[in-house]
């Protein structure tokens, strides 16, 4: 049996751990640059607040309800997220984070009577270690354990009379098909929108039609992994847990600026630090670029529309900060044109590798290998600072506000046009010194 957990509204209840009010209320968190809904709490559902509506659209109607706005903090529900998922991992050691909230994990360990027991006590560990509520489906595939999930937080639409306490199994085929009765086919894990109106076109309207799907049609008609896909509503095992993450083909750094930005400087600011972040990405995953690419556009709503990208190759791959800024610096300025309105600048690294993989020079030179391996240590012991006090510490002297690192003297102000809005954040509470609560004692 195969187990999908889920964090319940998870950005949501990251607000919640450090700040009490919330319990009970309605609360939503926005997309970046303060722009869509994300995440909300069942409060807020119940009000008929939507996933992905615009926030400014709708700014009126929260303020007139009284929902509780937040702006991501990204930094904070990824340490709540390793959290969680440390504690699995003690209990379950083959395991797939499949997002920052959800977790597939194995537990054919585990003898079936005893699976709905287990999973009662891991949802509970978690809860009472972390103050995450999950919810757990489990089924015989992956795509089964995603509906299984999707049962534990739709009862409703189920017409099941009977509370799951956050966890759900797929025991019988009759449940099965009944469940998938209920379940439209868009619902369905790997399916979506677009391949969903494929199917209602032909009648195929809820899931336990396209179970019952011919698989030779379904493979000429959609491909092999909707084939998959229909064997796994079976009971098929066709996707299985990806214990090792794909290694990436390439690193982007880029996000849409919260004002329209023309001076050069700013674009500057603004590439230095994602340049830094892109390094830092490179020798978190142990890799190394060839090849670079800056990219800078204006909004397509602008009376003049630009986009242009440049790239550049390493003479050797490289994963340090300087070298990839300078290369970088030296790509903004072929691209930038004087007076327009900028809304993002970014920077790709590409053609990755392992350090075995690294070309070596024909030509030994001592004093060249024992400056690149001085360099490696210096940015093992910047990186080692920064994890251990806080992003943006140690930076490269040019960047003079790091994106990443909000300095609470500052008490959040913007110095820099281009950093992305964040009207309604909360304290780094895990992550940042400055953000630890205090505690008045007498």
């Amino acid at each position: 049996m195969i187990a999908l957990l889920d964090c319940n509204n998870f950005y949501v209840s990251c607000e919640r751990l450090f700040n009490t009010k919330l319990v009970n209320k309605a609360v939503v968190v926005l997309s970046n640059n303060d722009g869509c809904i994300i995440s909300r709490s069942e409060e807020a559902k119940n009000m008929g607040i939507r996933m992905g509506e615009p926030f400014f659209k709708i700014e009126k109607k929260l303020i007139k309800l009284g929902v509780y706005v937040y702006s991501s903090n990204y930094p904070l529900y990824a340490d709540i997220s390793k959290r969680v998922m440390s504690i699995i991992q003690k209990s379950c050691p083959i395991l797939e984070e499949y997002s920052i909230d959800e977790v597939f994990f194995d537990l054919t360990f585990i003898k079936n009577k005893e699976i709905e027991r287990f999973c009662f006590e891991l949802r509970s560990r978690i809860l009472k270690w972390t103050g995450i509520p999950v919810s757990i489906g489990i089924g015989k595939t992956k795509t089964l354990a995603k509906v299984a999930n999707r049962v534990v937080k739709k009862e409703s639409e189920y017409k099941v009379n009977f509370n799951f306490n956050g966890v759900y199994k797929i025991i019988s085929d009759n449940q099965l098909d009944f469940i998938l009765k209920n379940t439209k086919v868009e619902n369905i894990w790997g399916i979506g929108r677009r391949l969903s109106i494929f199917f209602d076109s032909i009648n195929i309207d809820n899931a336990l039609k396209l179970k019952n799907v011919n698989l030779k049609f379904a493979k000429q008609k959609k491909g092999i992994l909707t084939q998959k896909t229909i064997l796994e509503l079976r009971g098929v095992k066709c996707f299985e847990i990806e214990l090792e993450k794909l290694k990436k083909k390439s690193i982007c750094v880029s996000r849409s600026f919260g004002e329209k930005v023309f001076l050069y400087k700013d674009l500057q600011s603004a590439l230095i630090v994602y340049s830094e972040k892109a390094s830092e990405k490179l020798r978190k995953y142990k890799l190394y670029c060839e090849e670079i690419t800056v990219f800078l556009q204006t909004s397509r709503y602008e009376k003049i529309y630009y986009t242009n990208s440049k790239s550049s190759t390493f003479i050797q791959q490289t994963s340090d900060s300087r070298k990839i800024w300078i290369k970088a610096n030296y790509l903004l300025s072929k691209i930038y044109i004087n007076n327009l309105r900028y809304n993002k600048v970014g920077i790709i690294l590409s053609r990755l590798c392992e350090k075995k993989h690294i070309q070596v020079s024909l030509f030994k030179n001592t004093l060249i290998d024992e400056k690149n391996k001085n360099d490696e240590n210096l940015m093992k012991i910047f990186d080692d600072i920064n994890k251990r006090f806080g992003e943006g510490k140690i930076r490269i002297s040019s960047n003079t506000h790091s994106f990443f690192y909000r300095n609470k003297v500052n008490h959040y102000k913007k110095n820099s046009n281009w950093l992305m809005k964040s009207s309604f954040s909360s304290p780094c509470y895990t992550t940042q010194w400055c953000d630890i609560p205090k505690v008045n004692i007498g």
